[in-house]
């Protein structure tokens, strides 16, 4: 019995670091006109768009837009990769104006039904 009750206590510590983990996992991802696809995402090694960052670590995160002019594409943010209400993907410039949507029929950011 004694077993039992020690091996229940060492999987709830367990499951208790795992699901802290998982809510610490909203973390901060940079984007910049010329990062690299294969990009860890930091600060020093960003991602390119949007598009690639959301494919490699998924929505719930915050992502920063070093400023530029980013080309080709509009960012739309798909409700699957929107976050939660209490993990939202938040988007947004290190510099306010300074990131530039460009070369998009909508030269901007839109979302889909669901995401606000």
């Amino acid at each position: 019995m004694k077993l039992f009750r020690k091996a229940h206590f060492l999987l709830a510590i367990a499951l208790a670091i795992l699901l802290n983990r998982i809510q610490v996992g909203a973390a901060t991802y940079w984007l910049a006109p010329k990062g690299r696809v294969l990009a860890r995402g930091s600060e020093a090694d960003p991602f390119p768009s949007m598009e690639v960052a959301l494919k490699q670590v998924g929505g719930g995160s915050t992502f920063i837009f070093k400023p530029g002019t980013y080309l080709g594409r509009q960012v739309t943010l798909l409700r699957e990769r929107a976050g939660t209400p209490q993990k939202p993907t938040v988007l947004k410039s290190q510099q306010k104006y300074e990131a530039i949507i460009h070369g998009s029929p909508g030269h901007g950011i839109s979302v889909t039904d669901g995401c606000e």
